[in-house]
């Protein structure tokens, strides 16, 4: 990735900017490893730790955006009708009852529960409509699998050590 950057972007960097990238990084992490020990190590995660936070708050409101995307290009009356989000996080907040029209407050409680406990239900339909309907049951079926995968993993801690890092990584 850094020599792709270095090279403005170019698929195929020359070999020498490629070998250059692979020595100056194994020696800063060699140099970390012989200098530094366990404690470089903990320093390091850490950093990435902190410089990572910021693109994950980023990345939820990507999905969001990507989410409403998708609606769009599906032709979903309800988006092209509305201006903003109908339905959103911090909905309690006004007694489920935003100061714009939309939703009645039964069903917006009940989409805000089911996104939150069964996110992969609400991409079936989307799922059926990129794919059909035998491919996307198979996609819904999948994006079940990952998240209920994940809550079991994220169970398993109790009696496992580190199982619950594959569940985030299948989330």
């Amino acid at each position: 990735v850094d020599d792709t950057l270095s090279a403005g972007g170019m698929l195929h960097p020359p070999i020498i900017q490629r070998v250059y990238w692979a020595l100056t990084e194994g020696a800063c992490a060699c140099a970390l490893l012989v200098g530094g020990k366990d404690q470089a190590l903990r320093g390091l995660r850490s950093v990435s730790i902190c410089a990572g936070f910021p693109y994950t708050i980023m990345i939820c409101f990507i999905c969001t955006a990507l989410w409403r995307a998708i609606k769009w290009d599906c032709m979903e009356d309800a988006i092209h009708r509305m201006t903003r989000f109908n339905t959103g996080l911090f909905d309690w907040t006004e007694g489920f009852r935003p100061r714009v029209a939309g939703p009645p407050v039964g069903e917006r409680v009940t989409s805000l529960l089911i996104s939150f406990f069964a996110p992969y239900a609400t991409m079936h339909e989307v799922n059926v409509k990129l794919f059909g309907t035998m491919a996307g049951w198979f996609h819904t079926l999948g994006l079940a699998s990952f998240f209920l995968c994940w809550i079991g993993l994220l169970i398993g801690e109790v009696d496992t050590q580190y199982s619950s890092y594959i569940g985030w990584m299948m989330f």
